[in-house]
């Protein structure tokens, strides 16, 4: 079993303002991260962080540095998969 995570919560980790920074925070700190194995992304979700960041703080260059060392940085607890064109006729029979 792994844990997959999400644009949303990314995003709610480093932006104090957002109105699930509490919620966030209380998941992190109160998860046994180990009981579930790997804890993932992808590379879209990782862009879809940047998006949000971008429209929701209109480019604020503080919160970027903030997504960038929980995506790139110290912060970072999770593993990054690129997927690639040969992955999506795969994820496609998986969800049908």
């Amino acid at each position: 079993m792994g844990i997959i995570l999400d644009s949303g919560f990314l995003y709610s980790l480093k932006i104090k303002k957002d109105n699930l920074y509490s919620r966030a925070i209380k998941i992190l700190q109160e998860t046994e991260w180990k009981e579930f194995g790997s804890i993932i992304t992808n590379n879209l979700v990782i862009n879809e962080v940047y998006t949000l960041v971008n429209a929701r703080t209109k480019c604020n260059p503080d919160a970027l540095k903030k997504i960038d060392e929980l995506i790139w940085g110290k912060e970072n607890f999770f593993k990054i998969l690129f997927l690639s064109k040969q992955d999506y006729p795969e994820i496609a029979k998986l969800m049908m």
